[in-house]
């Protein structure tokens, strides 16, 4: 009976042995299948752009495939959702835009950037106010000195959204009628609204539109930049703080993207993916990319872009608050504002 006990207990060692071991291999072994990248908006925005521009390098890193997909909806929310629901092994990725700085305070979503662990973040995006070459709003000055009598139609990625923040901010600081928005499931989306004169004028992202700009499919009024950008054909797109100084302190402004797992990741995976990331999205082609397109580089890595997205979940959560975009006090949702 004795043997036969010890005998069990030598089997059951071997096994759970076999078991760790099996475990140990497939995480330093780690990618075991191929990846999936989620992009929570529609092809053709800022953050469709950027993932796709990583995502080559990052599968030559790791040795596998990484499927892009357009998951939309929800303000980011759904695509969100769907990669927390996933298994938390490093196989699902989120191509992680600034809503996640909204999404929570809009009650759209319960999670919240500290709910994720970013691989990094690698561009900002300034917003830009577009109108159709045909509007008789011609320059930013137009805007707004129809917005001061007229509730206009504005064509934004979705409720609460980073460009749904720059009207906001824009109407706010020069006393102006909020436009009524209108969600069009992503920056390029918006752009096209108002290249179709859906509405009366759209904000998206520079990066998201620059090529309907420069194909003179839209006019650029200004935008949330640093410095004008003069456009192949000599047109200047001018800075709102270039034309408004009151404007000048938030520039520039807009949204950012970056890439995130799910908080709960093992440690060595984490440091694969973010390395995989990190050099993805320094190769000079990637800062190229940005450069021509009108992002800004920013390439934030691991636990500098995680601080990076606290401190931007803050000031966003606390404008949307403060402008009355909602009743949702950030303080009740574990929110800090920052001093």
């Amino acid at each position: 009976m004795k043997k036969r006990v010890l005998l069990a207990l030598i089997i059951l060692a071997c096994v759970t042995l076999g078991v760790f071991a099996q475990g140990a291999a497939e995480a330093k072994a780690f990618p075991v299948r191929p990846l999936v990248m989620i992009v929570p908006f529609n092809p053709g925005g800022a953050t469709d752009l950027l993932a796709r521009k990583a995502q080559p390098k990052m599968e030559e890193i790791l040795g596998k495939p990484i499927a892009v997909q357009n998951m939309a909806g929800g303000a980011t929310a759904i695509g969100n959702q769907y990669v927390m629901d996933q298994a938390h092994d490093g196989h699902t990725l989120l191509a992680q835009p600034t809503d996640i700085t909204s999404i929570a305070i809009m009650g759209q979503s319960k999670l919240t950037s500290d709910d994720w662990a970013f691989l990094g973040i690698a561009a900002a995006v300034p917003s830009v106010f577009v109108v159709h070459p045909d509007s008789k709003i011609k320059t930013i000055q137009d805007l707004v000195a129809v917005m001061k009598t007229t509730k206009l139609t504005a064509a934004v990625a979705a409720s609460g959204c980073a460009w749904t923040r720059a009207i906001g901010l824009f109407a706010d600081q020069l006393k102006l009628t909020l436009p009524q928005f209108v969600p069009s499931g992503g920056g390029y989306t918006a752009a096209v609204s108002a290249m179709k004169k859906e509405v009366d004028f759209a904000a998206c992202g520079f990066a998201e539109a620059i090529e309907l700009i420069k194909g003179g499919e839209l006019r650029a009024l200004a935008y949330w930049g640093v410095e004008p950008v003069t456009l192949p054909n000599g047109t200047v797109v001018p800075t709102f703080g270039s034309v408004y100084p009151a404007l000048k302190t938030f520039e520039p402004f807009g949204g950012w993207v970056g890439m995130a797992v799910p908080k709960g990741v093992p440690a060595d995976v984490l440091a694969k993916l973010i390395n995989a990331y990190d050099v993805a999205i320094h190769q000079p082609d990637f800062i190229e990319f940005c450069k021509q397109s009108s992002f800004m580089f920013m390439g934030k890595i691991g636990a500098d872009a995680d601080a990076f997205a606290k401190l931007s979940t803050s000031v966003n959560a606390y404008l949307m608050y403060d402008l009355g975009f909602t009743p949702t006090d950030p303080a009740t949702l574990g929110i800090q504002r920052v001093k």
